[in-house]
């Protein structure tokens, strides 16, 4: 049901923001016991949880998390939503201030990175235990989003520490790092001090390896009150994200199910969000959404989901207060190939969730390059190619002469990740649906 439908101090039990359908016939998400488990899953491409793990430092980040108050001098960054039903939809204000769809609006805008002491942020996801349409309920929700430690190269650090001035910048460098040295800055020291001392770095390095990432890029802690929902997105990064007080229910679908999901264009302010509502579908205007599937899985203190990048998730925060913290890894491109069946629907078969994961990240680089050559035209120059390659590729229209040369090689291209034409024309066919760019002018 819609958000607007709850009120009561606690949601029904149970209660999901997304169509109960689209967990129904996903591929189930391993749950493992310790290292060597989440290690095997990881080689082969899959998500896992791994139940109480202790990769965080849980109980004292918990505690630490507590303790903040008005007295602190630390300022985080908060997001301020004003939308009723409390979604967090993140935008690149860059690319909505400039580019080819600057000024676009197909959503109500979120205030990002506001810098807000703890103890006000408290006091707002205090208020949220109440629906958002009961008498008291507050007209905006907070979600803290801050990056308390940041990993780069001993040089890297060197510049940073030189810029911020003596003393600002704390730093530590874990031997399972390989090189890399964490930052931070004084301001954050209670919060970060913990993560740097008290992870599992020699596990946490085990799972980079067994995945063939690339380095650690940041570590970020995530605090929201009741029924914030982060709708259905992917992230450009490898993700181990902990649980650390409260719970979150993690809907979770394979790349493969990209074109049933309409991502927004490469270049749109709302990339890597999709367009497709998942909590109140309208298969109508995105009927390729009916055959998206994918699995529910909720986590809770001491839990750990591992998010290979690719993977879409939907985020739904289930407790009054809900407090995460995440390791970001880069996407190494030479990550090894792994031949391991998954389930997709039979259209659109691969060997692989990597090999999925690529080409997918193939096709959003090849509307980034799209996007560049067609600036000159606006939006509507990308919307009439990707409309033209899409008819080519379903039903064998002839490219008008101005399209012909890119979209071939384009289809050259995409050939080489299957073993027939045919399947990659219907990929292409399904990827480059008009529906994903349609009404975004």
């Amino acid at each position: 049901g819609a958000l607007d439908d709850v009120d009561a101090e606690e949601p029904p039990e149970g209660w999901r923001r997304h169509a109960v359908w689209l967990e129904q016939g996903g591929e189930a998400v391993a749950e493992v016991s310790g290292a060597d488990e989440a290690c095997a899953c990881v080689a082969q491409g899959r998500p896992c949880v791994w139940r109480r793990a202790s990769l965080a430092p849980c109980a004292v980040l918990a505690e630490r998390v507590a303790a903040l108050g008005d007295d602190d001098a630390a300022r985080f960054s908060v997001n301020i939503t004003q939308r009723p039903d409390r979604r967090f939809v993140y935008v690149s204000h860059e690319r909505l201030n400039q580019g080819l769809y600057a000024r676009a609006r197909e959503f109500s805008p979120v205030r990002l990175m506001d810098a807000m002491p703890f103890g006000a942020f408290r006091k707002n996801i205090e208020a949220q235990r109440l629906g958002p349409h009961a008498e008291d309920a507050p007209k905006a929700a907070c979600y803290l989003l801050a990056k308390v430690l940041e990993a780069h190269s001993p040089e890297e650090v060197e510049r940073i520490a030189s810029a911020a001035g003596a003393g600002a910048l704390r730093t530590a460098a874990p031997a399972p790092l390989c090189g890399r040295v964490l930052a931070w800055t004084r301001e954050h020291d209670a919060i970060a001090a913990p993560v740097a001392e008290g992870s599992d770095w020699a596990a946490l390095a085990a799972l980079r390896d067994a995945g063939g990432w690339g380095a650690l890029s940041c570590s970020s802690l995530m605090v929201s009150g009741r029924d914030a929902l982060t709708p259905c997105h992917v992230d450009r990064h490898h993700n181990v994200f902990c649980q650390i007080k409260g719970a979150k229910r993690f809907l979770l679908l394979p790349p493969a199910m990209a074109p049933h999901l309409y991502p927004f264009p490469a270049a749109h302010p709302l990339d890597p969000l999709v367009r497709a509502d998942l909590e109140s579908p309208d298969l109508t205007r995105y009927p390729a959404l009916a055959n998206a599937r994918g699995t529910a899985v909720t986590i809770r203190a001491g839990d750990v989901l591992v998010i290979p990048q690719g993977f879409f998730h939907h985020v739904h925060s289930l407790e009054p207060e809900n407090v995460s913290l995440n390791y970001l890894f880069n996407c190494d491109v030479l990550a090894r190939d792994r031949a391991v069946p998954v389930f997709v629907e039979p259209a659109l078969r691969f060997k692989s969730h990597e090999r999925a994961r690529r080409l997918v990240e193939v096709m959003k680089a090849l509307e980034g390059l799209v996007a560049q050559c067609c600036t000159g035209g606006g939006p509507a120059s990308v919307h009439a190619f990707f409309a033209a390659l899409h008819a080519q590729a379903a039903t064998g229209a002839a490219l008008p002469a101005q399209h012909a040369e890119l979209a071939g090689e384009i289809l050259k291209l995409v050939s080489l990740h299957f073993e027939s034409e045919a399947e990659a024309k219907s990929f292409v066919a399904a990827y480059y649906n008009p529906a994903r760019f349609e009404n975004l002018l």
